[in-house]
């Protein structure tokens, strides 16, 4: 940050443009995410505007709001499950294992299974590993 002087900052009103830097970029390898397997699909978890926050569960006008977790799976792997909308199926990451409703959803990719994070009565979290790269899982029907 050697250029940011005080001249540099007066004579400039939005601000300078710092070229280069003193911090080397630290060199990663890339994780290996290894191949989906035929009988599993990718865990992805994310989180929607309502769910069991604090803020949300002790706001008598908002508590109601979250819609709860649900399986959401493209349509071609809920025709390969052979479930119906709101069908129970256990969802499986080696011993773990939940139970939610399947729905089917065309925005979740082929070979992916999509559930909201911090629901309400439902903790996937049980299912993510933290050291691993990818979260895979199988479902079975109940």
């Amino acid at each position: 940050h050697a250029g940011v002087t005080a001249a540099a900052l007066s004579a400039n009103s939005d601000g300078v443009l710092v070229a280069g830097g003193s911090v080397d970029p630290i060199a990663v390898d890339p994780p290996q995410i290894p191949p989906t397997g035929d009988y599993t699909l990718r865990l992805v978890v994310s989180r929607k505007l309502y769910d069991a926050a604090v803020n949300t569960a002790q706001s008598p006008s908002m508590a109601d709001l979250a819609p709860g977790a649900r399986l959401h799976l493209n349509p071609y792997d809920f025709d390969r499950l052979g479930v119906s909308t709101g069908t129970a199926v256990k969802v499986k990451n080696g011993e773990r294992a939940i139970a939610l409703e399947a729905q089917i959803d065309a925005g979740v990719p082929r070979g992916s299974a999509w559930v909201a994070f911090n629901q309400p009565g439902v903790a996937v979290a049980e299912l993510i590993d933290v050291t691993a790269p990818v979260t895979d899982i199988q479902v079975d029907t109940l």
